[in-house]
């Protein structure tokens, strides 16, 4: 489940014995953990469920980032309960906590044609707005691994042209899983393709030299050298500056430069 952090989640919980029947448990508790850190963001908390099923209310409060600089964080939901005297079941579920810029409309924008739907069909281009959230999320992870940075948390959130290519990327990688080969009208296959390399584009002045330095540094292209401010570099100069009209009489023209 992704949500928003500082907002209310919602996690119903359904109760099933041994024989995968529906079954009301006699008590139950939830815990909340980060899964990075360990923390306990929710400690066990009992509740007395009186149906087979359970909602489990998480709060603005307890959604909030344990770091305020954090794109994503991920916690771990546990419940257990108990049932017929002594027997023990559990469950649990990640939730994922998304802070970045990315919006969903950020990313239909480069999804002309496509609606936000409740439920996906085969033969439309509509998409829901869970999925549009799970493929920022993909987006996130593989700008922050293009951008060689040790972590998705890494990723400069307040810059306009890095938050544009994860909304880029995102939409690419949502065409290619809408638009396949099996797809009956092949032709704007690649369009999926040609989002994600706009969106490297995008990022190719952003991008680290070695992973994981952190942050983002300008890139140095180390192949080309530079010159030195010696004799013989002014010599070229000016040499090269002469030679440049081969026809002078007055300048020997270098043919093998």
């Amino acid at each position: 489940m992704i949500i928003r952090p500082n907002t209310t989640s919602v996690h119903t919980v359904y109760f099933y014995d041994d024989s995968a029947s529906p079954v009301v448990p006699s008590s139950g508790n939830y815990q909340v953990k980060d899964i990075n850190t360990g923390t306990a963001v929710v400690t066990p908390t009992t509740f007395t469920p009186v149906t087979p099923y359970y909602a489990i209310n998480l709060t603005p409060a307890q959604n909030a980032l344990l770091k305020s600089t954090d794109i994503l964080e991920r916690r771990q939901l546990a419940v257990n309960f108990t049932y017929a005297g002594t027997k023990q079941g559990g469950a649990t579920e990640v939730i994922t906590l998304n802070a970045s810029n990315v919006t969903v409309p950020n990313v239909m924008d480069s999804l002309l044609g496509w609606v936000l739907d409740s439920e996906v069909t085969d033969d439309e281009y509509d998409v829901t707005e869970d999925m549009v959230e799970t493929y920022i999320i993909k987006g996130l992870i593989r700008v922050a691994n293009y951008l060689k940075l040790a972590s998705t948390n890494d990723l400069p959130s307040t810059i306009d042209a890095v938050n544009e290519a994860v909304a880029i990327w995102a939409a690419g990688l949502l065409w290619n899983w809408k638009y396949t080969v099996d797809t009956p009208d092949a032709t704007p296959l690649p369009y999926g393709k040609w989002l994600v390399t706009d969106a490297q584009r995008m990022l190719d002045i952003y991008r680290e030299s070695t992973a994981g330095d952190g942050g983002i540094q300008w890139t140095t292209d180390t192949k080309l050298g530079e010159w030195d401010e010696t004799d013989e570099f002014y010599s070229y100069t000016e040499k090269g500056v002469q030679d440049i009209d081969e026809n002078d009489e007055n300048v020997e023209y270098d043919s093998t430069r």
